[in-house]
């Protein structure tokens, strides 16, 4: 029994993970000191890149922000209004946003023809693109036009609205979108609505890579555009679906925008409109066209159309009182005969529309005569010479 105290007083007095008894520290010992070791050094560094990285955001933030008020500063000296009750900063850590309060623009100041509030307008500068501009409209917005007694205010809201603009040219490059948006006079309840709408542009319209090709591209569609108050439409207060694709050619230099319209023309500029489609009631168009500037400073263009219901057009034209029989009958007797009938059983025909001379026609029938423009500026005459 001794020996066997012994033996188990030898074990037992042993020191801790010693093997055979013998003492000191064994490798099993050793690692637990060396994780804790790699965990706190992994940490420190984390919390070293954290802090780095957020000195570098503020210094962007900084940047950015002085950038944006140096901007608005400009606009303003140039004689717009652009104002706003307060902003605050945020969007850390990928995005620097600035977030203006109460924002409101006119473009000539005070004086201006019209003007634009929205509640609130963020503006956010991604740190993986910087090259972008993200654009969110906030809350209500408000439209006045005109002055005076001849003032009216549109005001409405959207689900949703915003965009991004990307460096580009002079004019906007960038996108924007929009969905349940509404301006609706209050006094006389008129207005207008769109379900969504999508805005895109891209190019330097100042440097065209050729004159054959264009410098600038733009395209809109609209779904449930809807004119509530205004019967001016055919089919009830709303297109279904409305879209427009074009491109620029020749070069738009920035300068006043008479004179910019004069050097174009002169310069054979041209709009082409590579898709035009509508879609209204029973009837539904689509074709393309070409607008231009002609030296008197009016506009010029030709269109060509390829309608869905065009008859049902002419017939509900002349229960309005916009297009008198004799002239509905006419237009028929001349495109109808060179209708057909596509492959989805649908029957279209070719309507070819003219503007020149401030003359709207279909072929070589006169439909409407339009207003002439009145430019400021020094560079594109009036018409009629004064």
């Amino acid at each position: 029994m001794q020996g066997l105290d012994e033996r188990r007083g030898g074990v037992t007095g042993a020191p801790t993970g010693a093997p055979n008894g013998a003492g000191g520290p064994t490798p099993d010992d050793e690692a637990p000191d060396f994780r804790r070791l790699a965990i706190r050094i992994f940490f420190f560094n984390m919390l070293v890149l954290a802090a780095a990285f957020t000195l570098y955001w503020y210094w962007v933030a900084n940047a950015v922000e002085a950038d944006i008020l140096y901007w608005i500063g400009r606009q303003r000296a140039a004689g717009q209004t652009l104002e706003f009750s307060d902003y605050r900063r945020g969007g850390y850590p990928l995005t620097v946003a600035l977030t203006f309060r109460d924002v409101r623009y006119a473009p000539g100041g005070d004086d201006a023809g019209w003007s634009y509030r929205v509640d609130g307008v963020t503006l956010s500068h991604p740190l993986t693109n910087p090259s972008s501009l993200g654009i969110t409209l906030n809350g209500s917005q408000e439209v006045v036009i005109g002055g005076g007694g001849s003032r009216s205010v549109y005001g409405g809201g959207f689900e949703a609205a915003g965009g991004t603009l990307r460096a580009g040219g002079w004019l906007p490059n960038g996108e924007f979108a929009a969905r349940e948006m509404a301006l609706v006079d209050l006094a006389s309840r008129r207005g207008v609505a769109v379900g969504a709408l999508a805005l895109t542009a891209a190019g330097n319209a100042a440097a065209p890579p050729s004159p054959q090709e264009p410098g600038y591209r733009l395209s809109m569609s609209a779904a449930r555009l809807a004119l509530p108050g205004i019967d001016v439409l055919p089919f009830g207060p709303e297109i279904a679906e409305l879209k427009v694709e074009a491109e620029v050619m020749g070069a738009l230099t920035p300068m006043p925008l008479p004179d910019l319209l004069a050097a174009w023309s002169e310069a054979g500029g041209a709009v082409e409109l590579t898709r035009l489609f509508a879609a209204h009631g029973p009837v539904s168009a689509e074709g393309t066209g070409t607008l231009t500037i002609a030296g008197n400073g009016q506009p010029e263009a030709a269109f060509s159309f390829h309608v869905e219901g065009f008859p049902l057009l002419l017939d509900r034209l002349v229960a309005m009182g916009l297009l008198d029989g004799g002239t509905a009958a006419g237009i028929k007797g001349l495109v109808m005969p060179r209708a057909k009938t596509d492959a989805d059983g649908k029957t279209r025909v070719r309507v070819p529309l003219t503007l020149q001379d401030g003359v709207l026609t279909l072929g070589p029938v006169p439909l409407a005569t339009v207003p002439v423009i009145r430019w400021s500026g020094t560079r594109v005459p009036a018409v009629d010479g004064s």
